[in-house]
């Protein structure tokens, strides 16, 4: 039986920059339970194993209160259940489970592990990475939003860019509201506004928006990255593994 890991919001949530680009949606709380899960990979760990976490502390951490642990534990199963696509040697896409094993345990703890395929793009990562702090992104309530963050921060991580652009179609397919908001004004409102809200105050990317048109129709964004965030190179200490590891 595993031992119970202790969730830490200093420990980095690492993963591969192609895993960061797919096209995936969940529910918030997935979300959060899948940053914590990421979270828990030592950076030593050459290969997968099973992590075993406290309900409890999943509960505290993300502002969860008044759910209760049938709640997490049937939020586990769905994240069990969630499909993420890859591609093959071949240039065809297939889908995986994020997780091959779920198992709930009466003490009010769970047990998961991430699938094996999942493994090159969570494991042993020694470039094509980025990384960001678990605490403040558990902060965010909106899956959506934590999804713009991954992929700006990325982007700016990656290439230093100060302007970063998305075809609208193409970007709410990468944040989860692909049928979503057909109007512009609305994806506006309710996405776009909160999300620069947010990302501005919890994390340490800071942007600005503006729309590009074709006549009176909006078909892309433009991203403007606050210089400050373009000019300091992140070298984070790494709770988990004691070492400093640093963005590819």
């Amino acid at each position: 039986m595993s031992d119970v890991l202790k969730i830490k919001i200093d420990r980095s949530v690492v993963q591969s920059n192609s895993l960061i680009k797919k096209q995936y949606h969940m529910t918030l709380r997935e979300k959060q339970l899948l940053m914590i899960a990421i979270s828990m990979i030592d950076l030593r760990d050459l290969h997968r194993k099973k992590y075993k976490i406290s309900i409890k502390e999943i509960l505290e951490v993300t502002g969860a209160g008044n759910k209760n642990h049938s709640y997490t534990k049937a939020t586990a199963k769905k994240l069990s259940n969630r499909e993420i696509p890859l591609i093959d040697s071949d240039g065809l896409t297939y889908y995986v489970d994020w997780l091959d094993w779920y198992k709930p345990y009466p003490d009010g703890t769970i047990e998961i592990r991430f699938s094996e395929e999942l493994e090159p793009l969570l494991y042993n990562l020694k470039k094509h990475f980025s990384q960001y702090k678990l605490g403040p992104m558990l902060k965010i309530k909106n899956f959506a939003t934590i999804r713009l963050y991954e992929l700006l921060n990325e982007e700016v991580k990656r290439l230093r860019k100060q302007l970063i652009t998305y075809n609208i179609n193409d970007l709410k397919k990468l944040i989860g509201i692909e049928t979503k908001y057909k109007l512009y004004g609305h994806l506006k409102n309710r996405i776009l506004n909160p999300a620069k809200e947010d990302i501005n105050k919890y994390t340490d990317l800071k942007f600005d928006f503006k729309e590009k048109k074709i006549g009176k129709r909006v078909v892309s964004i433009d991203f403007i990255i606050d210089k400050e965030c373009i000019s300091k190179k992140e070298v984070w200490f790494d709770a988990r593994s004691q070492k400093e590891i640093e963005e590819e």
